[in-house]
């Protein structure tokens, strides 16, 4: 372990070396880091059902004197990476000194999209496709950062005459669209940019429904990795001031190829059909049907 290492990457590099109790203290931590940074040791140590010493073990175990010493350490990460004017502050840092350039801007797009090639297994990948071609239903959620992500997914796999249900973890029926996920579905989960305890408790729910879920992400969270049947995890840096798409939306349009090529003819025949029915019906639609 590097003592020059934030919080949360000694937590991460550390976990699977941990005692279980110790998992347990990181599993709640990573996913509820807000509270944490703001509840006192003993609330902390109530909520997670362990001692107080526990908790100080814990923090020495990283690195720390003590659990003031971490939690000092947690309220500066939180600053950098999770507060607007902390990620304001690290994308000021980040341009560089002379005028901006445009350029430059395009190639930090281009490196995230290579780190992201790097990331995924293409075994892996196939078996995602797959999983979503079974499904009586493919339910598409994140948050609203996520949204056109979301919706783009979800318009052109209904091209593929699969039966998608997109939802927001803000949209005011979103428990009415969960109420309808059975073991027979899939649920891709699309968590960029702002991790959240919210996701942790989608996940869990769905995961008692017994359906299948596909987790797309940025956040390396335990609790959260472990309970998706599969999951594309993408190791970028995700604490810009703007949040882009190009990496979410590179990897919709990857898995939309893929769905394709699984499905064979079936494509072909149901974009005929829908070109059919545009000029059977003369809606004032300009643009093709098309993958």
């Amino acid at each position: 372990m590097d003592l020059n290492d934030d919080c949360y990457t000694r937590m991460l590099k550390l976990y699977d070396s941990m005692p279980a109790k110790q998992k347990i203290i990181t599993d709640y931590i990573v996913s509820n880091f807000n509270d944490v940074v703001f509840n006192t040791i003993t609330e902390i140590a109530t909520k997670i059902d362990v001692s107080e010493a526990s908790l100080v073990r814990y923090s020495k175990n990283l690195g720390f004197n003590g659990f003031y010493d971490f939690k000092l350490a947690m309220v500066e990460y939180y600053k950098s990476h999770f507060s607007i004017l902390g990620k304001i502050n690290k994308a000021i840092e980040g341009l560089p000194t002379n005028k901006l350039c445009f350029s430059d801007l395009i190639q930090k797009e281009i490196d995230s999209l290579i780190l992201t090639k790097g990331s995924v297994d293409n075994e892996s990948f196939r078996s995602i496709a797959k999983e979503i071609c079974g499904a009586n239903t493919v339910f598409i959620i994140g948050n609203d950062l996520n949204f056109s992500v979301m919706n783009d997914l979800g318009v052109r796999l209904s091209r593929f005459k699969l039966k998608t249900v997109e939802a927001s973890l803000s949209d005011r029926n979103v428990f009415e669209k969960l109420l309808f996920i059975t073991s027979q579905d899939v649920v891709v989960i699309f968590d960029f940019y702002r991790p959240s305890v919210d996701f942790k408790k989608l996940i869990e729910y769905i995961d008692k429904k017994k359906a299948s879920i596909i987790l797309i992400t940025d956040s390396f969270v335990p609790p959260m990795i472990r309970l998706a049947k599969m999951y594309i995890y993408i190791n970028r840096n995700s604490n810009e001031m703007f949040n882009s798409q190009v990496v979410p939306m590179a990897i919709s349009n990857a898995l939309v190829s893929e769905i394709a090529k699984c499905l064979g003819e079936e494509v072909e025949k149901t974009l005929k059909e829908l070109g059919e029915m545009k000029s059977t019906l003369n809606f004032n639609i300009i643009e093709e049907f098309s993958l």
